[in-house]
């Protein structure tokens, strides 16, 4: 028949397991037969899960491949193996890489998958507006940001998300409060900028005490009321006076002119705010 071999030897190459039967012949006559079977072990088929995938510059991604016992990865940059067998990684490439996996199955047959990681740059910090000081009483401006997709936070962490986009309003309470903004493009969030917004209280209304009346003496002790916020001083509006510790609301003063008043001021104040002040007359 057209399909039979003759020879010692014979290269077989069946795509399923295939039996065959072998003649020997001397002088045309058929002398014995043989029988020999050639098996097929199927070839594993390797699954990569997930199929690759995007990554922002530092970030990491798990791959799991099934299919086969064993497996191998090439190349082994920025690989952490997980597993005895191989089949988990932790991919962490610093740019994009393509990866090979090997399996070899249990009846020694291989098979291969490519998987492919894209790494993403990580976009620069936005651009956020000036630190600011108000009153408390003052309008507060929103806060603003030139970048993408900009998002911002209470804490530098950022895992305490207050809102998007610029501008954005905000309420402060008093004192120092930071905020932090990014951008995110592909995906990728950037590092940080940040602005300060500081919010002062309005200061202790000013009471410089009553006028005083003094005879036949130079000095006098005030007595203005102590500042629960901001800071007093006392200054001299008017007549001869001298005032021994400017800063103490029970300040001495020394220097008056016998006959004539002088009219000295408390001053409070508190940051950005309109200062409180009360005059007192010694005469």
């Amino acid at each position: 028949r057209s399909s039979d071999l003759t020879g010692s030897s014979v290269d077989a190459f069946p795509a399923t397991t295939t039996t065959y039967m072998v003649v020997a012949a001397i002088a045309g006559c058929a002398n014995d037969t043989g029988y020999v079977t050639v098996g097929i072990n199927a070839n594993p088929i390797l699954t990569v899960t997930p199929p690759g995938g995007t990554l922002c510059s530092g970030g990491s991604m798990m791959l799991i491949v099934s299919g086969a016992g064993n497996y191998t990865w090439f190349p082994s940059t920025g690989l952490v193996i997980a597993s005895d067998s191989g089949d988990t990684v932790i991919a962490s490439p610093v740019s994009t890489t393509t990866y090979t996996v090997t399996g070899i199955a249990s009846n020694s047959c291989e098979d291969q998958d490519v998987v492919t990681v894209t790494v993403n740059a990580l976009p620069g910090a936005p651009t956020a507006g000036t630190d600011a000081t108000y009153c408390v009483i003052d309008l507060i401006a929103d806060l603003t940001a030139t970048g993408s997709n900009i998002e911002w936070f209470s804490d530098a962490g950022l895992t305490a998300s207050i809102g998007f986009g610029s501008p954005f309003a905000i309420t402060p309470g008093i004192g120092i409060t930071t905020y932090y903004v990014t951008q995110t493009v592909s995906g990728c969030q950037s590092p940080y900028d940040s602005v300060v917004i500081n919010v002062d209280n309005t200061p202790t209304i000013s009471a410089a005490g009553l006028d005083q009346n003094i005879c036949n003496v130079t000095t006098a002790t005030l007595t203005g009321n102590t500042p629960t916020v901001g800071t007093g001083i006392w200054s001299v509006v008017s007549g001869t006076a001298t005032i021994t510790t400017s800063s103490s609301p029970a300040s001495g003063v020394t220097g008056l002119v016998i006959g004539s008043s002088a009219i000295l001021r408390w001053t409070i104040s508190n940051g950005v705010c309109t200062s409180s002040f009360d005059d007192v007359t010694i005469t």
